[in-house]
């Protein structure tokens, strides 16, 4: 059976205890083996009580949490999880076994770094995790990794492959506009538009456009660079929320869930990678 590579956008946070909750502060990761070790005490699955989400952990220790994350999946009324679909077309796959859902998470205790790759059928990993912590009243914040000058970011990519960018309400219907075929204003009315460009190349004056776009920035609702970084990994830089991140390529071979190694081995990899990028 061929190898399938999955491209899986990574996200990362910097995970931070809630202090105000607590009336004694210690340093971040003995505060959080402390939460972990609490709210987490052995390996499965953790439900609410009202049973519409899921956390299930698959090894954890003193160093790290590892798992993923579910929730009611309500047409079927049973959790989504990790699962085997057969699939006969063949010439559209390469074989017969493919990701439904994938929504895994990794915190590094040490480094006090939460990664996620996660499915739009998932839910929000942070809102989950909270809800299980908060009974026990303790709150972790999670920080997406940013970059505040645009010098900064655009270095990290080797080369640079385009934009996509959603216009506001107001701007989309100027946008919509323009547009030859759709001039007439009885014709319809726009809400939100968004553009996707892909470059052949970016010549020098091109950090000069996209710091007009900083200062322009009430016109859009997102505006996003994407490219390759040094070592060929896709990763992506939002302008506006000066937010990071990468894509993981995830490659499985037969059944999903005899690869979870392999994809915890990926979490601490990306999660080293970024490390030594933010303290080099």
């Amino acid at each position: 059976m061929a190898t399938k590579t999955i491209k899986k956008t990574v996200y990362f946070y910097k995970t931070i205890p809630d202090y105000s909750l607590f009336s004694n502060k210690i340093d971040d990761p003995s505060m959080l083996q402390s939460m972990f070790r609490k709210c987490f005490p052995q390996l499965g699955e953790y439900r609410s009580k009202d049973m519409k989400i899921g956390i299930e952990i698959i090894s954890s220790d003193e160093k790290h949490l590892f798992g993923r994350f579910l929730k009611e999946d309500e047409p079927k009324d049973e959790f989504l999880k990790l699962k085997v679909i057969n699939n006969d077309n063949k010439e559209d796959l390469n074989q017969n076994v493919i990701f439904e859902y994938f929504s895994f998470f990794y915190i590094d205790i040490n480094k006090c770094i939460t990664s996620i790759i996660s499915s739009i059928h998932s839910g929000k990993f942070t809102k989950m995790i909270n809800q299980f912590l908060l009974q026990e009243n303790f709150h972790i914040g999670f920080i997406p990794y940013s970059i505040t000058s645009l010098d900064d970011a655009l270095k990290k990519f080797k080369k640079v492959k385009g934009i996509e960018y959603v216009c506001n309400p107001s701007t989309s219907k100027e946008t919509f506009r323009s547009l030859n075929q759709y001039q007439e204003t009885e014709s319809a009315e726009a809400d939100k538009v968004t553009i996707s460009v892909k470059f052949k190349h970016t010549g020098p004056q091109f950090i000069n456009d996209l710091n007009k776009i900083e200062s322009e920035r009430g016109k859009y609702l997102k505006y996003k660079i994407s490219g390759e970084s040094d070592d060929g990994t896709e990763q992506f830089f939002d302008i506006l929320s000066k937010t990071f991140y990468r894509s993981a390529p995830i490659e499985i071979q037969g059944n999903p869930e005899e690869n979870i190694n392999f994809i915890k081995r990926k979490f601490q990899q990306e999660i080293e990678l970024l490390y030594k990028e933010i303290n080099s």
